[in-house]
């Protein structure tokens, strides 16, 4: 394993191209998640990146309990010899940027004035936990800076009373996807709430999928949420000798309690099931979309789905849970629903070892699922063909220059 002093060394001879400055104002604190990885680490990165970087002053703030996950990606990085670091080279430009720009409105605050903190991310913790972390940062914030305070909200759970300190704390309120958006403004009408596309970075060349079997195929954290156990016992009912069910995760998104769990439920219905649980590269991750034939996603509750739209942008039909976030894409071809239910029995999916109550989910309806599996099967070409019609809808919707007036739109209104 490579020493700090060589990390070091690696780092500062990777060069970063300077952004392409647009904006004078405002200027723009990003504060919350730095992880690059796939997953809610992303968000601050991409938005930046793609967003945020022709804005002449910003500045990076991130919390002491989520700087931690920043280097994750360390533990897949066998060596610094090109051979192991080169695949992971935007990972490490990454850390050079977020460096360059970190605390700049802590050094120098005069540029900051009167400009925007966007909290970017979901919560890290019990709520009343996270609200004291952060309340005395953005009264310093107000204090010293007169900023404009936006949360960037990701959140999936149908209890909205525990959210009050947060909507009574910020200017605006920011949410992925509309229904979100509908349930807070009837909770809190005094708060403005805004909804933008969120901005992720998806493979957009066809898929291939598999000519020889069907490929079933699931990506995400293994918490109770997400519903593979469901998935799982499904596909179990449902396959036929030649299918296959591939699951990839990442280490650093699962607890060992996880694991466990997981390891109960494969030893069940693990035939014929392809597991991975660590943290791709890009050049592999897209290997693995590009062998699906159809994607299932039947989670209980999601704040915005990407790999849905991953899948539908290259042509890849999608079996998707009939729910919150996943309702906006209620109107686009190549997508099977399976029916849910609603149960009183949400836990805080964030931090799965935090195991509090919040509220509603709806639960996957195992019959459905079947039924979609199966009718996907049948009818491939179908599908197919109306996946590659919803692909070119969600690639118009998350085009980086419509996301990027949705943002200026919202920090100038």
């Amino acid at each position: 394993m490579m020493t700090p002093i060589e990390l070091e060394g690696h780092l500062s001879r990777i060069k970063i191209s300077p952004a392409k400055e647009k904006y004078s104002d405002p200027s723009i604190i990003l504060r919350g998640f730095v992880r690059r990885a796939d997953g809610i680490g992303a968000h601050l990165p991409n938005l930046y990146d793609n967003i945020f970087s022709e804005y002449k002053n910003v500045s990076f703030a991130c919390p002491p309990d989520r700087k931690p996950f920043m280097h994750g990606f360390l533990e897949e990085v066998a060596s610094l010899a090109p051979v192991h670091a080169d695949p992971w080279l935007k990972d490490f430009e990454w850390i050079n940027k977020f460096r360059l720009k970190e605390n700049l409105h802590i050094e120098d605050p005069l540029p900051y004035k009167d400009g925007v903190v966007l909290n970017v991310g979901g919560f890290c913790g019990p709520l009343p936990r996270e609200y004291d972390n952060n309340v005395l940062d953005f009264f310093k914030y107000k204090k010293s800076l007169n900023a404009k305070l936006i949360l960037y909200l990701m959140w999936e759970q149908a209890s909205f009373a525990s959210l009050k300190p947060f909507m009574e704390l910020y200017d605006k309120v920011v949410v992925s996807n509309t229904w979100l958006q509908h349930s807070l403004m009837a909770a809190y009408p005094q708060t403005v709430i805004k909804k933008v596309e969120h901005y992720a970075n998806y493979y957009t060349q066809s898929a291939t999928g598999s000519k020889d079997q069907f490929v079933f195929g699931f990506s995400g954290g293994l918490w109770e949420r997400k519903k593979v156990d469901i998935l799982m016992e499904a596909f179990n009912k449902c396959k036929t000798k030649t299918d296959l069910l591939k699951i990839h995760s990442r280490r650093q998104a699962n607890t060992a309690d996880m694991l466990l769990t997981f390891k109960t439920i494969y030893s069940q219905f693990g035939a014929q099931v392809d597991f991975n649980n660590q943290t791709l590269t890009d050049h592999d991750f897209a290997q693995w979309w590009d062998s699906l034939n159809c994607y299932v996603f039947i989670s209980a509750g999601e704040s915005y789905s990407i790999t849905p739209r991953q899948a539908l942008m290259q042509g890849t039909p999608v079996i998707l849970s009939k729910n919150t976030s996943h309702l906006d894409l209620l109107d686009v071809p190549g997508i099977l629903w399976v029916e849910c239910k609603e149960t009183n029995n949400a836990s805080y999916s964030g931090n799965a070892d935090v195991g509090a109550a919040t509220g509603m989910q709806y639960e996957p309806v195992m019959e459905s699922v079947i039924e979609c599996m199966n009718e996907v099967k049948n009818n491939y070409d179908h599908w197919k063909s109306g996946a590659k019609m919803g692909g070119l809808i969600v690639k118009e919707r998350t085009a980086v220059n419509n996301i990027k007036a949705q943002w200026r739109d919202i920090i100038h209104g």
